[in-house]
């Protein structure tokens, strides 16, 4: 099978629009946060940083397969760089009305373990993001299985968040079977029947 980057749906100015039916979670995700309606934070500022592209796979008909996010980590590590440097700026201006910075990172890779090997790279990233005052979230992820098997959900830094889902009766796990777990998550939050854009 062969991977190709779809670049038509990248623009200049690194604005991310993605055909029909692709794309949408993280819109989701920035409306549950921040949207006017069902937002959580209503009066937070969104500043959206594109990390990853969708990948077109064929089979070996050359049909193309559902398309997924990925990224490479030299852009992660770029993108916290660069929000790092936005938000100690619009700290210092104080007419720009931002005064905190939490950093939502709702995707997930599989994890080797080794976060003093080439992991370093983008734990000490993410230190530097946490000392210039920034809130890491990250998603604990959706494997049903360990959450320290995927990163950054196993990074020492930031607060991974797995899913609870509705009231259930009493003794029920309140844990959707989906959700990562274990030492790895820090908390839990409702995951299911969320009201977004």
């Amino acid at each position: 099978m062969g991977q190709e980057w779809d670049s038509t749906e990248w623009h200049e100015d690194g604005i991310f629009e993605p055909g029909p039916g692709r794309g949408d979670h993280g819109t989701h995700v920035a409306s549950a946060i921040a949207g006017d309606r069902f937002g959580v934070a209503k009066g937070a500022t969104v500043v959206p940083v594109q990390v990853l592209q969708n990948i077109v796979q064929k089979d070996s008909q050359g049909e193309v397969d559902e398309p997924f996010a990925s990224g490479p980590t030299s852009l992660f590590l770029l993108a916290l760089d660069w929000i790092v440097t936005d938000f100690t700026a619009a700290a210092a201006n104080t007419t720009s009305g931002r005064r905190g910075c939490v950093i939502n990172l709702s995707y997930g890779g599989k994890f080797s373990g080794d976060v003093y090997g080439w992991f370093s790279l983008p734990e000490d990233a993410l230190a530097a993001v946490e000392a210039a005052g920034c809130v890491v979230i990250k998603a604990a992820g959706n494997d049903g299985g360990a959450a320290c098997n995927t990163y950054p959900a196993a990074s020492r830094h930031g607060i991974s968040v797995g899913a609870t889902g509705k009231p259930r009766p009493f003794g029920s796990d309140p844990l959707l079977p989906w959700s990562n777990h274990g030492c790895c998550s820090d908390i839990f939050a409702p995951g299911e029947s969320i009201l977004a854009a």
